[in-house]
């Protein structure tokens, strides 16, 4: 039975399949015009002599070439591909439920892109236990939250309310919708896909053009790739594209198909945790508690919030989760005490008055803590980072889910944890 085999398995070789395909082709199907009417007759002299023409069995063709009958299938199938539609079963697929089939809504799954060896590698670095999916998803912190969601509901909701403000501009959800459409379009005709790594250097054009980083990030993450977030003095990684924010190349929303939304469970951003190492965060880790954490500091629709690209985009979320202004000049807003790591961004909710020469706070909702036998506060709950990019098992971040963070902390007996000075 050829079906399972590999090539190697039935003795196929690339010149064998271009010597022998055309031809086993040929033998294989009725591609003359058939001669008089011998069947009707029942001329069965006549019928065997266009035997050949009337198309020949696989093992009828195989003694005839000297092939294999396995050998001459596999070189079959490969030709039929190259002549034949074969794909009408997708379609057939697509007419389950008595749903009418739309010629122009259907993409042929060859055509379909593929995502790139770095957007693989990226998606192999991530490591989720089982448990904790199960209990994030029941206790419902991951869903199917994403930016673009997001956006889309303000912009129907608050169109004119302001999303973000440069002190020199103000753009509100109606026009950050369709600014992020416009360059996502163009992203997604310059090359760039879903799962593709984009370098955004923030810490760098956050003084000149915080706008455009905002607007970047969200562009990247409407048409599914990912964000890189990279240190100032960073080396430039030659898996992350620069993206051009000075002069980008906008496109026609239109040409946006609806696949380019993103899923919760994709890459997000990477938060650069060392020389070479990248946290990982999905849309689960980054957006799944971040309504929660902004009704923990009391942020709601129509408040200001300030928000420093440079060292992340968590403030950002927050702002975006609930559809208050995010302050990006510095300017009059909300500056509340939060404390975090690259792999767990807002870990700790300051408390009032907090500590002179440390920080106290309570964790931050779907964050949870401990302390080891070392006293060294350890981090987990649902915004943690699902793994580490160039660290395929990443040693930081225990198999059971637990941050190590080399503090040492206390936890009171009111939740309260403590840096240790």
């Amino acid at each position: 039975m050829t079906r399972g085999l590999g090539r190697t398995q039935i003795g196929v070789t690339a010149g064998m399949i271009e010597s022998f395909g055309e031809l086993v082709f040929e033998l294989s199907h009725n591609v003359q015009d058939r001669r008089g009417d011998p069947i009707r007759k029942l001329d069965f002299a006549a019928i065997e002599a266009q035997r050949a023409a009337l198309g020949l069995s696989d093992r009828e063709i195989a003694s005839r070439l000297g092939l294999t009958h396995d050998q001459v299938t596999y070189i079959r199938n490969l030709a039929e591909r190259r002549h034949f539609v074969a794909n009408n079963f997708q379609r057939l697929l697509g007419l389950g439920g008595n749903r009418r089939f739309r010629e122009e809504r259907f993409v042929p799954h060859e055509a379909r892109p593929a995502l790139s060896e770095t957007a693989l590698g990226v998606k192999s670095a991530m490591r989720i236990d089982p448990a904790r999916t199960r209990r994030y998803v029941e206790d419902g912190w991951w869903s199917n939250h994403t930016l673009a969601g997001w956006l889309a509901a303000h912009a129907a909701e608050r169109p004119d309310v302001t999303a973000l403000d440069t002190g020199d501009d103000r753009v509100g959800y109606g026009e950050l919708n369709r600014r992020m459409d416009r360059l996502a379009a163009g992203l997604l005709a310059a090359g760039l896909g879903r799962g593709d790594v984009g370098r955004l250097d923030a810490a760098r054009l956050d003084a000149d053009d915080p706008l455009s980083v905002v607007v970047g990030y969200l562009a990247l993450a409407r048409i599914g790739a990912v964000t890189m977030f990279a240190l100032p003095d960073a080396v430039d990684p030659p898996w992350a594209a620069p993206v051009d924010l000075k002069t980008p190349v906008e496109g026609d929303p239109a040409e946006l198909p609806a696949a380019a939304m993103p899923a919760a469970a994709d890459p997000l951003y990477l938060a650069q945790t060392g020389d070479h190492e990248f946290a990982v965060h999905t849309g689960h880790t980054a957006l799944g508690t971040a309504r929660a954490t902004a009704a923990a500091i009391d942020l709601g629709p129509g408040d200001r919030m300030v928000v420093d690209i440079a060292n992340g985009p968590a403030l950002l979320h927050l702002a975006l989760a609930v559809g208050t202004t995010a302050v990006l000049d510095g300017g009059d807003g909300l500056r509340p005490p939060l404390w975090g790591l690259p792999e767990l961004p807002i870990a700790l909710l300051g408390t009032e008055g907090g500590m002179e020469d440390g920080f106290a706070g309570r964790p931050a909702p779907g964050v949870e803590v401990r302390l080891s036998e070392d006293r060294e506060l350890e981090l987990s709950g649902a915004p943690l980072s699902v793994g580490r990019y160039w660290n395929a098992a990443p040693e930081s971040i225990a198999e059971e889910g637990w941050l190590g963070t080399g503090l040492e902390a206390e936890i009171g007996d009111d939740g309260v944890v403590r840096l240790t000075p």
